[in-house]
């Protein structure tokens, strides 16, 4: 069952999920010298459409294998978010605001991180 802070950590994960895709813009027009690889940008938008389609899944019937799934995608996708810090301070700035959402999530995630163990039946 889904706790209020599991519902807020699921729609921070989803915009963040968003976030990851919506990279696919930094590939139009433009230096290219300012343009991120296309390596990286594929690699985002994986981790966005995966995080959007397991935070729909979770939010119907969520499962442990679900919530652990959306939390390694998210902390995947944050560690692109720390590549970044040798860019200019707007994307610095940027990428360090997404890096606090994205502890944040992970945080109002937590309490999927421990398998819940099976009750046994008296």
């Amino acid at each position: 069952m889904l706790t209020r802070q599991n519902r807020i950590g699921l729609v921070l994960a989803f915009l963040l999920g968003l976030s990851d895709i919506a990279i696919l813009g930094a590939l139009g027009g433009g230096d290219d010298s300012e343009k991120p690889p296309v390596a990286i940008v594929v690699i985002s938008v994986v981790l966005g459409l995966a995080t959007l389609a397991l935070v729909v899944l979770a939010w119907r019937a969520p499962t442990w294998a679900l919530m652990i799934a959306i939390i390694i995608l998210r902390l995947l996708s944050g560690l692109g978010d720390l590549a970044a810090l040798g860019e200019s301070a707007a994307i610095v700035i940027v990428s360090m605001t997404f890096l606090v959402i994205t502890a944040i999530a992970v945080y109002l995630l937590r309490n999927w991180v421990r398998k819940p163990r099976p009750v046994a039946v008296s």
